[in-house]
């Protein structure tokens, strides 16, 4: 039966992605979105090394056979007849143990020195596996670290999911790819031991199927290279990771804490990472043209002509605001707006949050707050941007909230205030009757109730 999927918002593959990796700071960010990755179930045909129990009476010729004895010699020695002895033989040769004029092979030492000298029937057997595939480094996905099943959509569903579609230029198919795969060496392919620890070379790989993962990319400072991070296997059974699909150097590994990430050669994969995030540029860029040319039409104003300066700060700003306040309607003349190119920074204070209906929105943003002084702001309508929510100085309340807040957090670890948040205040229909800071000045009583109690079971929101 499949499994159901469901649809994964932006804000919150960045928190998941932050929790498990803490050295990205919201700082860091530069670019955030979702993206469709696509990733091929893939057949390897290889050669693999098996290691059995070997029959005694095999071993035994086997060894005779090693020190140069002949058949005859063989046949008085052991009292076995020389047509049997000539049988055994050729079953040693299809093991690849012996050559066609009875020399012992590298592969027949090794299995009489198997064991320390106990010696194993050592042979190479063709096997057939269905792997992952990252279909732009062309490097094997680790099973234990496969891409999580419920992840994967058809491209055709990007649009409904507001995200983009990572893929070559002249688009990508499974019969592309198999083209491609037949180009390749096998033999330099990333990842081929983590197939099976016992594969020795991969002679064949065919393209079943090709698949899009729901991904999260992010630009990071310090790599000149988008990274995606697909939702993947973890450790414990039945969780799930965001783990990068490649990294470009040692030094971006060890910069973000990606210790279980192995260098991949991202080759012509970066060009068609950063074609997809010029791709969300040209999205965002498209509906502040319009409203320039709409608001001022002029005959000689194309289209495609960039915008200018002042056009930019205008529509950008207006635009960064709304989506920021698609997120959470923070209550107006609350906040102060501060634009910057590609980004903003949001001001708020205690009387911004009076919109009780959006308590998770609220909890995650308050969290922010508590963990990293601000908050990074992403979600789909943004095209990638980052806008930073940061607390108004000098506003008590807020900050009284914020400080209880890195007290629960220390007290519990994996305090879930959005649960608590809900338990506390149901609707929020009677909160909102009371005054405009009702719902922070209860958040300041729940805490203060919760550090002085039990503290809740370790979640996560």
């Amino acid at each position: 039966m499949e499994k159901k999927r469901q649809k994964i918002r932006l804000a919150n593959a960045v928190a998941q992605i932050r929790r498990h990796y803490p050295k990205i700071t919201p700082e860091s960010i530069r670019f955030a979105a979702m993206v469709f990755y696509p990733v091929a179930l893939v057949e390897v045909v290889a050669w693999e090394k098996s290691v059995e129990d070997f029959d005694s009476v095999q071993l035994m010729i086997l060894r005779f056979i090693s020190l140069r004895m002949g058949q005859e010699e063989i046949a008085e020695l052991t009292g076995l007849t020389p047509a049997y002895i000539a049988k055994i033989k050729e079953l040693l040769y299809g093991y690849g143990h012996i050559t066609p004029d009875g020399t012992i092979t590298e592969l027949g030492r090794e299995s009489i020195e198997y064991d320390h000298g106990n010696g194993k029937k050592v042979e190479y057997k063709e096997s057939k596996r269905h792997v992952q595939l990252d279909a732009l480094s062309l490097s094997i996905i680790p099973y234990e670290k496969s891409v999580d099943e419920t992840t994967f959509y058809e491209k055709s569903l990007a649009h409904g999911y507001q995200v983009g579609v990572i893929s070559y230029p002249e688009g990508i198919d499974a019969q592309t790819l198999e083209m491609q795969l037949k180009k390749i060496d096998y033999q330099e392919i990333t990842g081929a031991s983590d197939i099976h620890v016992n594969i020795v070379s991969i002679s064949e790989m065919r393209c079943l199927k090709l698949r899009y993962a729901i991904s999260c990319m992010l630009c990071l400072d310090g790599s000149n290279t988008p990274i995606v991070f697909g939702r993947r296997k973890g450790q414990k059974k039945a969780s799930t990771l965001w783990i990068p699909f490649g990294i470009e150097s040692e030094q971006v590994r060890q910069c973000y804490g990606f210790e279980d990430i192995s260098i991949v050669g991202l080759g012509d994969a970066a060009r068609h990472l950063n074609s997809m995030k010029a791709r969300f540029d040209e999205r965002w860029e498209f509906p502040l043209k319009k409203a320039a040319r709409e608001t001022n039409p002029k005959p000689s104003k194309q289209w495609n002509m960039p915008l200018s300066t002042k056009e930019r700060g205008i529509f950008e700003a207006k635009a960064l605001l709304e989506g920021a306040l698609d997120l959470y309607p923070f209550a107006q003349n609350s906040y102060q707006w501060n634009y910057q190119e590609q980004g903003g920074t949001l001001i708020v204070s205690s009387e911004s949050f009076a919109d009780s209906r959006r308590v998770s929105s609220m909890a995650r943003i308050l969290l922010g707050f508590a963990m990293d002084g601000v908050f990074s702001l992403t979600t789909e309508k943004l095209c990638g941007r980052i806008v930073t929510v940061r607390p108004m100085e000098n506003d008590k309340l807020l900050q009284d909230v914020i400080d209880l807040l890195q007290n629960s957090l220390k007290q519990s670890k994996g305090y879930t205030v959005d649960r608590y948040l809900k338990n506390s205040f149901g609707d929020g229909s009677e909160v909102e009757a009371e005054n405009g800071n009702s719902l922070l000045e209860r958040l300041k009583h729940v805490l203060s109730d919760f550090l002085s109690g039990t503290p809740l079971e370790d979640d996560s929101i």
